[in-house]
C-alpha cells in the first residue's frame, strides 16, 4: 500500500524526492540543536520550543508548494509566468529595497499588512528571473542567427536584476551573475563558451583580491557606505583577504571575525567523528549556528562523514538535474531546470565554502537546511518546478521510448 501511495502520488524524479525529504529530515535535526540561542534566549518567553515548531511549520508548508508545483505542467503557464513574474518582483524588490524593514543595514523584508508576516521578495525576484531567462533562450534557439536579439533582452535584464539585489545583498548578486553565466554556456552547448566563462570568472576574482590589497580600494569603499550593503561586502572581502589566523602574531578575536573563528573551532571540535547531533558547544556561541553557518555545526555534530552526506545530497541533486537537461524536449523546461538546479547548488557550496573558511562570510543560508522562512519556501518550489519538470518531459519521454520498443518487439514477433 505504501509503495502505490508513493508511486500514484509522488511523480517526477524519485531520487530528487529522496533528497529533497532528507534535507528536511536534516534540517528539523540540526535547527532543532542550533537555535539553543533562540529557545533559551530573551525573547522565546519560556516557549522553548517555539523555533522548532515554526521551523517545522514552514518545512510542512515547503512540502506542500514542492507537491503542488510538481502537479502542475509549468511548460503550458511559462508565456504568463515569465512575462507576468519577473516584472512585479523586481518592482516589489525595489520598493522593497527604500521602504522596506530593515535588519543588519539591509532594506529586504516586507511585512504583509494586518498579518505580521514577513517576506524577502528577493528570494522570489531569483526565481522569477531564472524563469525569465528560461523563457527568452527558448524564443531563441540559435546563437548565431539572434545573437544581437538574445543581448539585446539579456543584458538589461541581467543587469536590472543585479541592481535591484545586490543593493542590499551583494553575495546574491555575485550568484545571479554566475549562474547567469553558466546557464549562458549550456544553453548553446559549446566548450568555447564554457572555457571564456570560467576562466572570466577566475580572472575577477583574482582582480577582486588583487585589488583589495591598492590604495584605491579603501576610497571605493569608504564612498559606498551609504550604498546599502555595498560597503559591508567590501569589509568582508578586505578582512578575509588580511585574516589574521591562530597563532599569528597580534591575534585576537573580536567581533569582526567572531563567526568565521568560532565557525572553525566548531569543526575542530568534532574530532573527525563528530559529538553527535545535541551536544555541540559552538551552538551556544556562533550567532548564526542555525543559518549562516549550520555547516559548521553539522560536522561538528556528525563529523566529517555528515558533513560529506549533506555535500552528497546536493552534488546528486546537481547529476539529477543534468539527467533531467539531458531528457526534456522542451528548450525552455531544460534551461528552466539548468537555472534552478544550478542556483540552488552554487547557493549550497558558498555556504559550505562559508563555514569551512575558503570565502568571505556572505550571509548565504544553506538551502533547505538553514533555519528560515521565505528562503525555505522558495527553494520548496525549485524542487517542485525540477520534479514537475521530470515528470511532464523526462518520463513522458522514456515512456514514448518504451512504447516504441514494445512495438517493435511486437513487430519483430509477428
Amino acid at each position: 500500500m505504501t509503495k502505490d501511495f508513493w508511486h500514484n502520488n509522488f511523480k517526477g524524479d524519485r531520487t530528487i524526492w529522496i533528497i529533497f525529504f532528507a534535507l528536511i529530515i536534516i534540517s528539523a535535526i540540526e535547527v532543532y540543536s542550533a537555535s539553543s540561542s533562540l529557545a533559551y534566549g530573551p525573547k522565546s518567553n519560556g516557549n522553548f520550543n517555539g523555533p522548532i515548531f515554526r521551523h517545522l511549520i514552514l518545512s510542512c508548508v515547503g512540502i506542500g508548494f514542492a507537491f503542488g508545483f510538481h502537479l502542475v505542467n509549468i511548460n503550458r503557464w511559462a508565456r504568463i509566468i515569465s512575462i507576468a513574474g519577473w516584472p512585479i518582483c523586481i518592482a516589489w524588490v525595489l520598493y522593497v529595497s527604500f521602504t522596506g524593514n530593515a535588519v543588519n543595514g539591509a532594506a529586504r523584508w516586507a511585512t504583509i499588512p494586518h498579518t505580521g508576516i514577513q517576506l524577502q521578495p528577493s528570494e522570489l525576484l531569483k526565481l522569477a528571473y531564472i524563469v525569465f531567462i528560461a523563457y527568452i533562450f527558448s524564443c531563441f534557439p540559435s546563437y548565431e542567427e539572434s545573437k544581437k536579439k538574445i543581448f539585446a533582452w539579456l543584458i538589461p535584464i541581467c543587469l536590472l536584476t543585479v541592481f535591484a539585489i545586490g543593493k542590499d545583498n551583494t553575495s546574491n548578486a555575485i550568484l545571479i551573475l554566475t549562474t547567469s553565466c553558466l546557464v549562458f554556456c549550456l544553453a548553446y552547448a559549446k566548450s568555447k563558451w564554457l572555457i571564456t566563462g570560467v576562466l572570466s570568472l577566475t580572472i575577477a576574482g583574482t582582480i577582486g583580491i588583487a585589488f583589495v590589497k591598492t590604495d584605491i580600494f579603501q576610497d571605493v569603499k569608504n564612498s559606498s557606505r551609504g550604498f546599502g550593503r555595498l560597503g559591508t561586502g567590501f569589509e568582508r572581502v578586505e578582512r578575509f583577504v588580511n585574516a589574521k589566523e591562530p597563532g599569528d602574531k597580534d591575534f585576537k578575536i573580536t567581533d569582526k571575525n567572531f563567526q568565521p573563528i568560532h565557525g572553525k573551532i566548531a569543526i575542530a571540535n568534532s574530532h573527525g567523528l563528530g559529538v553527535l547531533p545535541g551536544r555541540s558547544k559552538e551552538r551556544d556561541v556562533l550567532p548564526q549556528a542555525y543559518s549562516d553557518f549550520i555547516y559548521a555545526i553539522i560536522i561538528e555534530e556528525t563529523g566529517i562523514f555528515g558533513g560529506a552526506l549533506v555535500l552528497f545530497l546536493y552534488l546528486l541533486l546537481l547529476f539529477r538535474v543534468g539527467r533531467i537537461i539531458a531528457l526534456s524536449k522542451s528548450r525552455f523546461a531544460a534551461i528552466t531546470a539548468a537555472g534552478l538546479g544550478l542556483m540552488l547548488v552554487l547557493q549550497a557550496l558558498i555556504n559550505v565554502c562559508v563555514a569551512v573558511g575558503l570565502i568571505p562570510v556572505t550571509g548565504q543560508p544553506l538551502p533547505l537546511i538553514s533555519r528560515g522562512g521565505t528562503s525555505a519556501i522558495v527553494i520548496s518550489i525549485y524542487f517542485g518546478i525540477l520534479l514537475s519538470i521530470s515528470r511532464y518531459e523526462c518520463e513522458e519521454q522514456e515512456n514514448n521510448k518504451k512504447g516504441n520498443a514494445t512495438t517493435e518487439t511486437v513487430a519483430e514477433t509477428a
